[in-house]
């Protein structure tokens, strides 16, 4: 936005003059204190430089430094133009940009997602019970899976789930609690010469997280994020398969997460990619329901991961997130904010 007219910047400011009748409001010339005072505090239009003032700006610039040279004179009319225009339309694109991210960030105080992820780790637990997981076998009785105590078996967990997530804002803070349903669960692992499987038809997910900037972001910089996770995941296994036999377990699987991560953002129009690196715990248990006992072990990763929101209307965002290394997953979501 170019303005035509007027030397002062931030809009008028004065008031109509008081009359002698009492109890007359006197009304400000602009519109203060007229939007809650969350979005606003009381503030005054945006000051914008008018295109004039910067006009004779940068060609007063131009023929000092080309005063020795009348016939650059015309040139340097030209070139303070040129540099004036270009100047205002920047510095209309950036005030657009920072006030639709303040209307966005007083829209985002709730937000609603929906979530659909999968994700393969890779926990660890510490076997130290000969009878802790048993299967039954063929002809009646039972078999322990472990052949071995005291020893740590790395297992491999593959998952899909689905949830929604709430999230709001206090302060400079933003909070979330999810939950979601386990559609498919499987641990593999190894035991003795053979591999085998663990399955799950149903189980849950739930967690809760806090989420700050050290940076904000914004269209000028990059915006440095954290974040800190706790997630809770439980699931019954009630299959179990070696060596092309399938059969009917009793297992209770639980883990607990802790996960902690620094992201670094950066906006352009509509679309705000990020990257970053988190450090995750995981403690996981195995109990037998047959025996009531149990196996558990703990397990440390470091994934980094890269994202994508886009935002195509004010209040709604899609995000997508994928992880590497110790954690690979791929998460996608859609969030409303209200």
């Amino acid at each position: 936005m170019l303005v035509s007219r007027g030397t002062s910047a931030g809009g008028n400011s004065g008031e109509v003059t008081p009359v002698p009748i009492p109890n007359t409001a006197v009304k400000l010339f602009r519109v203060d204190g007229t939007c809650s005072a969350r979005s606003w505090e009381s503030r005054s239009l945006p000051a914008l430089v008018p295109l004039a003032v910067l006009e004779r700006t940068f060609q007063d610039l131009a023929i000092t430094i080309n005063r020795k040279n009348p016939q650059s004179v015309r040139t340097g009319r030209f070139v303070g133009l040129f540099v004036a225009a270009a100047f205002s339309g920047v510095f209309s694109i950036f005030a657009a940009e920072v006030l639709s991210t303040a209307d966005e960030a007083s829209f985002e105080r709730w937000g609603i997602a929906a979530v659909y992820g999968v994700a393969e780790t890779e926990p660890e637990i510490r076997v130290n019970g000969s009878s802790a997981v048993q299967v039954p076998i063929s002809g009646g009785g039972s078999s322990t899976v472990f052949s071995g105590a005291d020893t740590d078996v790395t297992m491999e967990q593959n998952l899909e789930l689905a949830g929604v997530t709430l999230t709001w804002r206090a302060k400079k803070l933003r909070y979330n609690f999810s939950v979601s349903q386990i559609r498919r669960f499987e641990l593999e692992f190894s035991s003795g010469p053979l591999t085998n499987s663990l399955r799950a038809r149903d189980g849950f997910r739930a967690g809760l997280g806090v989420a700050g900037s050290f940076v904000p972001v914004s269209i000028a910089s990059v915006g440095i994020g954290w974040n800190l996770d706790y997630r809770h995941l439980r699931a019954g296994l009630d299959r179990f398969a070696s060596g092309g036999i399938v059969t009917s377990a009793n297992q209770d699987f639980a883990q607990d997460e802790f996960q902690a991560a620094v992201t670094a953002a950066w906006r352009w129009k509509a679309i705000q990619p990020y990257a970053g690196l988190k450090i995750q715990r995981r403690t996981t248990r195995l109990t037998d329901g047959g025996t009531k006992e149990s196996i558990r072990g703990t397990s440390d990763g470091v994934s980094p991961m890269v994202g994508v929101e886009w935002t195509p209307i004010l209040g709604e965002s899609g995000i997508i997130e994928a992880s590497f290394v110790d954690e690979k997953s791929i998460t996608a979501s859609w969030l409303i904010k209200f």
